[in-house]
């Protein structure tokens, strides 16, 4: 149960955001691009060019706000590790997860909330917990935490939720394969809205059950293709034990 404090924090967010930002807000929306197995797929995509791979120890909002202040030309987009089922998964409760710490930093939630339509087909087509590919591409997303701070584009995209696939016995490397053939689906996506710099992170670890270490394996296999993205950023924070670190360390350090 979170605190009443936080969550009329997250009401004041909410506010603040509209009042100052509709109409990028109304912009983010009206160029948001679903996609999809049943509708827009990302191009295929080929490149010479071999993408740089990054661990930084920063929170996502830290990483997006370093980046659009050393690259402001460049073209800036993070993962946002949306829940499938639910708008901003448990914002609105004041949560802590990453979805919920961009909302609070930033217009995502105002944008998400103008497509019920994408989370009532995602809660027809659950797939054993794994979920299938789907994402919005949402470009122009502000963060601004007490001022402004960055702009930057989100793809909101929901990794197998292997905790609750395992509850129907289906194997760890079942799940393992989805990861890997959604990563590879969040790249496409990258790859055709022309995107410079990625932030990503320990996608599917922690309450979603994957172990980080393979997270961290699975991303440098998909970056190791060649890519237009020049640079791809892994964007962790420390935790009670340090277990996602470390072993993002392993693998990026």
């Amino acid at each position: 149960m979170y605190s009443s404090s936080r969550i009329q924090q997250v009401q004041a967010h909410n506010q603040l955001m509209t009042k100052l930002y509709q109409q990028e807000i109304n912009n983010s929306i009206a160029s948001s691009t679903i996609y999809s197995v049943d509708s827009q797929q990302p191009a295929n995509f080929f490149s010479s060019t071999q993408t740089l791979q990054e661990l930084w120890i920063n929170s996502t909002t830290q990483a997006v706000s370093r980046l659009s202040s050393t690259y402001p030309q460049a073209k800036i987009a993070c993962l946002n590790f949306a829940d499938y089922e639910q708008t901003a998964g448990g914002y609105l409760q004041a949560a802590l997860a990453q979805e919920e710490a961009i909302c609070f930093d930033s217009t995502l939630y105002q944008v998400l909330l103008a497509f019920p339509e994408y989370y009532a087909w995602n809660r027809e087509h659950l797939a054993n917990y794994l979920y299938q590919d789907r994402a919005i591409y949402s470009p122009g997303i502000i963060f601004h935490q007490k001022q402004y701070l960055a702009s930057a584009d989100i793809i909101t995209c929901a990794a197998p939720f292997y905790r609750k696939s395992a509850l129907l016995q289906l194997p760890y490397s079942q799940a393992l394969q989805a990861l890997k053939l959604r990563m590879t689906f969040v790249k496409q996506i990258a790859e055709d809205q022309h995107v410079d710099y990625l932030v990503l992170g320990t996608w599917g670890a922690g309450v979603f059950g994957f172990n980080s270490l393979d997270v961290a394996k699975l991303w440098k296999k998909t970056f190791a293709e060649k890519s237009s993205i020049k640079k791809v950023i892994y964007a962790v924070i420390p935790s009670h034990n340090n277990q996602a670190v470390d072993n993002f360390q392993k693998i990026f350090i």
